[in-house]
């Protein structure tokens, strides 16, 4: 074989490994077909990624939209009266995408990614 077609298959095989080994792009999406397992998944997700117990999301979090974003709950005593008045945190913001057929929640500040479970989603 020539040294030419040698170097030619060589650099085929590199370029053919390398498209096998990129992630599919994410693709803005929002949740169709909500199910009470999805629902489930996303409250423990979110939940997880704040590292708190439990979240309350609206029952249309990320079927209208790709966005989602949580405020912290405000500081309250025994009565339920604001313990330090305004909260002043940066509220969290997540994005829905698709990567190939899976459902993926994407924390914007980090990139941190949690596939969704139990979840069917459409591109924006």
């Amino acid at each position: 074989m020539r040294l030419n077609t040698i170097v030619g298959l060589f650099g085929m095989t590199l370029i053919l490994a390398a498209c096998q080994a990129t992630p599919a792009a994410a693709v803005a999406a929002r949740i169709v077909e909500p199910t009470p397992q999805g629902r489930l998944a996303l409250q423990q997700i979110v939940a997880a990624a704040l590292d708190v117990d439990s979240v309350a999301l609206a029952p249309d979090a990320l079927t209208t939209s790709s966005v989602l974003i949580v405020e912290r709950a405000a500081f309250r005593d025994a009565k339920g009266d604001r313990v330090m008045g305004r909260e002043l945190g940066t509220p969290i913001q997540f994005h829905l995408v698709m990567q190939g057929q899976r459902c993926v929640l994407m924390r914007q500040s980090d990139g941190a990614r949690w596939n969704l479970p139990h979840t069917r989603c459409a591109s924006e």
